[in-house]
Parts: C-alpha cells; structure tokens; sequence
C-alpha cells in the first residue's frame, strides 16, 4: 500500500512548487518536486529541506506532516542515498580545505625565492626577472625615453 504526502512550496517562481513523497514500502520512498531542477532528476533543495524538517517555504499550510515524512525515511534505501551523501560532502569540504590550503602554499613556494637570488650548484645566481614579482621588475627596469 502506497502512502502520499504533499507540499506546496514558495521557490523562486510565482507559482508554488509541489513536492510529493511516495512511501512505497518499508524500504523505499520516492520524492518528487515540480521544481526545474526536481523535473529533470537533478538535485533539489526543496525536497531535502523538507526531509531536514525544514518549513521555510511550505505554504501548503501541512507543518505536521514533516514529521510523518521523516519517519518515512528510515531505514529506506533513500535515508542510506542521504547518509552516503552528507558523508562524502563532509570528505570534500575537508578536501576542499587542504587543497586550499595546498594552493597557497605552492604560490608562496612560487614567489618565495629568498630575496630574488636562487642557490644553484651551492652558488648564488640571480633570479630571471620574468620569475619576479612585477614590482621588483618595474623597480629594476632601466629608464625607457619616451617616443615623440
């Protein structure tokens, strides 16, 4: 036996979006939302915020049935989607984090070139200007004479 629940959402079109929950069994429950994004199988906030517990939005006037949802979602093959999902966005923002931090750490490396003098073969030797910030070269650059 299949069970509906219903929510008319306020998103970014005049009309109200609707988001339809479906539980088909113990295991599976389906989410669909008339957003463009829900209709093309695409990601959709709507849908998410509404399994978070969310009400911003609802306008359906239904509040009471969030809970009845999210006690749908356990133990459904979408809660194990969900929980797969949030744990690999937790492993990319970390990721995203110490590529950040790897980024800035390769520009410094790429500027750092202690005091534009490089140490090659245990000897000092000057750094090509084209490897030096562009204000050292400006300050090095010799007096061009303008044309007239």
């Amino acid at each position: 036996m299949t069970q509906v629940l219903s929510f008319e959402v306020q998103g970014s079109a005049a009309e109200p979006y609707s988001v339809v929950f479906k539980k088909r069994s113990e295991t599976n429950l389906s989410a669909y939302c008339s957003c463009p994004a829900g209709e093309n199988g695409q990601y959709c906030k709507h849908r998410f915020n509404i399994l978070d517990g969310a009400t911003r939005g609802i306008v359906s006037g239904n509040l009471d049935d969030l809970k009845v949802v999210q006690s749908w979602l356990v133990g459904t093959d979408l809660e194990k989607a969900l929980v797969r999902m949030r744990e690999l966005e937790a492993q990319a923002d970390t990721i995203n984090k110490a590529l950040a931090a790897a980024k800035k750490e390769v520009a410094k490396a790429m500027r750092d070139l202690s005091h534009n003098k490089r140490v090659q073969d245990g000897r000092k030797v000057a750094t090509p200007s084209c490897f030096l910030p562009l204000a050292s070269r400006v300050a090095d650059e010799p007096t061009r004479h303008r044309r007239r």
